[in-house]
């Protein structure tokens, strides 16, 4: 018997071991970067929204692995007024490589039409344009979830055909997991596939967890701060990582939930967020974010977002929170005395991969295996969301109406049944009573029966 508790501790360290053995390229694997170089002349270039979203914006890029003097050109088209603003240079190394990346802030400028152009002491980009304008205090964007491409992949043909369909849209926004994994060749098929898109249109982001390094302690790739140029008005531990921007009519705050590695980092974010909630005085409030608060994911439930983030959602008046990670599609919708109110939750996907859903009664409407995007419009006194296939099906939609500074929720419900096809992994593991049951599900979902 005295030998019982050093048997108990054996048992247990070889059932640790082999646990770590299974999971040990989930939780730790991170594959090679091959060795790249960066280009001597300006690529890569990025616009984004600058704090005061209607009238800033911030360009990046990166050129050479030596920091050289850097500028931005920028002509007012209707006035013919040039300015030229000095860009800040940074050198970023990572296991394939090192270049150097530069940022500018373009600020205070007015409604009308821009042409720009970077430049290095090693050349100069082609010019480019964007536009400045507020339509009658109106606010419309792209909401994307997990892209996550292979190379050569089918992201450059759906984002220039969401940008061919939606040229006016005041910005892009994506909900984490732009690549596949932290390696150059993923970050080039993302900047090859929004070619004369992203240095044209603003474009937005929050952090997914395939843009970390897997560790126990994971860590951001060096390269996401600089290739986004957000505002840096985060929390202390999360500068250029969540950031806030404020609208017409709109605040809209991102959050790094992957950054969560303590309650040190939680309630940095959470105690900063919960502020910028508590004080403004915009008419919509909108968060994104990677994991989901409630997730429709078969086995993805995260718990920790529910319990330390939903509580400040539902308090302070959030309208919607847009999420990615779970690679299918769900909406929740808040209920009092079963009439819908606000928060809505949302998860979308717009990637090649695909994973189950468990047919949850509690959804608004669920997805599986489809990719999907988002336009949002909103204006005073009126927010539409409608998600739409990449084959322009619509697919989800909904509109919030603040009628005498209340807000009500109208659910448009479409005609279109839900796509809830199954995986081949839920095709291989599950019995052939599970699978007869799910096709029940889906069929109760969709038709009543």
């Amino acid at each position: 018997m005295r030998y019982l508790p050093l048997k108990i501790f054996i048992v247990f360290l070889v059932l640790a071991m082999a646990l770590c053995g299974w999971k040990w390229n989930t939780w730790f694997g991170n594959p090679i970067e091959v060795n790249y170089t960066t280009p001597s002349t300006p690529n890569r270039i990025m616009l984004s929204l600058g704090e005061d979203a209607d009238y800033d914006r911030a360009v990046s890029w990166r050129c050479d692995s030596i920091i050289t003097k850097a500028w931005v050109s920028i002509l007012e088209k209707n006035t013919n007024i040039k300015q030229t603003i000095e860009a800040k240079g940074t050198i970023v190394k990572t296991p394939g490589g090192s270049s150097a990346f530069y940022r500018a802030e373009l600020k205070n400028l007015r409604e009308g039409d821009y042409r720009y152009q970077v430049g290095n002491s090693g050349g100069l980009s082609d010019w480019r344009e964007f536009t400045v304008q507020k339509k009658d205090d109106s606010l419309s964007f792209l909401y994307l979830g997990d892209i996550q491409d292979k190379v050569n992949g089918l992201s450059d043909t759906i984002f220039s055909h969401i940008n061919k369909k939606y040229p006016n849209l005041d910005f892009w926004m994506f909900a984490g997991d732009a690549v596949e994994r932290p390696l150059d060749k993923y970050w080039e098929e993302f900047y090859s596939s929004g070619d004369s898109i992203f240095d044209r249109k603003p474009i937005i982001a929050c952090t997914g967890n395939h843009e970390y390094y897997k560790a126990v302690f994971k860590r951001l790739d060096n390269r996401w701060t600089h290739y986004w140029p957000l505002p840096k008005n985060g929390p202390k531990l999360f500068k250029g990582r969540a950031c806030s921007w404020e609208m017409e009519n709109a605040s809209i705050i991102s959050l790094d939930t992957d950054g969560i590695q303590g309650m040190g980092t939680y309630f940095a974010q959470f105690y900063w967020a919960r502020r910028i909630l508590k004080t403004s005085n915009k008419k919509w409030k909108i968060v994104f974010m990677h994991h989901p608060v409630q997730s429709a994911g078969e086995g993805r439930s995260t718990i920790i977002m529910r319990i330390l983030f939903k509580m400040m959602f539902d308090k302070y008046g959030v309208d919607l929170v847009l999420q990615g990670h779970d690679h299918s599609y769900s909406r929740y919708t808040a209920k009092e005395d079963g009439v819908k109110k606000t928060p809505a939750y949302v998860v979308s996907t717009c990637s090649r991969k695909c994973y189950d859903i468990e047919i949850d009664e509690n959804a608004d409407r669920l997805g599986s295996c489809v990719k999907l995007y988002q336009l949002l419009n909103i204006t005073k006194n009126k927010l539409s969301y409608k998600s739409y296939t990449i084959d322009d099906e619509y697919y989800d939609g909904f509109s919030i109406m603040n009628i005498d500074s209340k807000k009500v929720f109208l659910d448009e419900k479409p005609v279109t049944a839900e796509k809830l096809e199954t995986t081949a992994r839920f095709k291989r593991k599950k019995s052939k009573s599970e699978k007869e049951a799910r096709r029940e599900e889906i069929d109760k979902r969709n038709y009543g029966k």
